[in-house]
C-alpha cells in the first residue's frame, strides 16, 4: 500500500537548498504577503466548522500562552495559525507553501536572533482574520491579513 504523501513534507528537502544568507526579512515577508493574502481568501470561501474550531483553539491557546508569559509556546502557535488557515483553504499546494514559508521564516529569524519578537497586535489581528473567514468575507480577511503581515514585517525590519 502506498500512503498519501503530505506535500508539505515533500517540500522540506528544499530548505537545504536555500542560501539563508541571501534572504532578508523583506524578501520573506513579500512572499508571505502574496501567499497568505490569497490563502485567507480561499479559507473564507472553503472553511468548514471543524476548521473554524481548530483555529479558535489555536487562538485560545495563543492567548493563554501570552498571558502566562510562555513566549516559546506563543511562537509555536503563531506558526500554527497560518498553517491552519491554509488547511481551511482546502488547498494542499497552498498548505505546503505556507509550511515551507513558515520554516524559512523560522530559520531566518533564528539566524537573525529575532525568533522571540512578537507583534503586540497579533492577538487582535488573528481574531479579526478568523472572524472575517468565519463570516465568509474574503476581501475583509485578505485586508486583515495584509495589515498583519505588513506590521510583522515592519516590526522585524525595525529591530534590525
Amino acid at each position: 500500500f502506498v500512503q498519501g504523501v503530505n506535500l508539505g513534507h515533500f517540500m522540506q528537502p528544499l530548505l537545504c537548498m536555500i542560501d539563508f544568507n541571501q534572504l532578508d526579512v523583506r524578501t520573506i515577508y513579500d512572499a508571505r504577503l502574496c501567499v497568505e493574502c490569497g490563502t485567507v481568501r480561499f479559507a473564507a470561501q472553503n472553511r468548514t466548522e471543524p476548521d473554524i474550531e481548530r483555529i479558535r483553539r489555536i487562538l485560545a491557546d495563543f492567548d493563554a500562552a501570552l498571558n502566562a508569559g510562555d513566549y516559546l509556546r506563543v511562537g509555536e502557535l503563531d506558526t500554527e495559525f497560518p498553517i491552519m488557515l491554509a488547511k481551511a483553504a482546502q488547498n494542499s499546494v497552498l498548505e505546503a507553501t505556507i509550511l515551507l514559508l513558515e520554516n524559512i521564516t523560522t530559520a531566518c529569524l533564528k539566524r537573525l536572533d529575532k525568533y522571540m519578537i512578537i507583534l503586540d497586535g497579533a492577538r487582535v489581528q488573528h481574531r479579526q482574520i478568523l472572524d472575517a473567514i468565519e463570516r465568509g468575507e474574503a476581501e475583509e480577511a485578505e485586508r486583515y491579513m495584509r495589515v498583519h503581515t505588513l506590521e510583522s514585517r515592519a516590526l522585524l525590519m525595525k529591530e534590525s
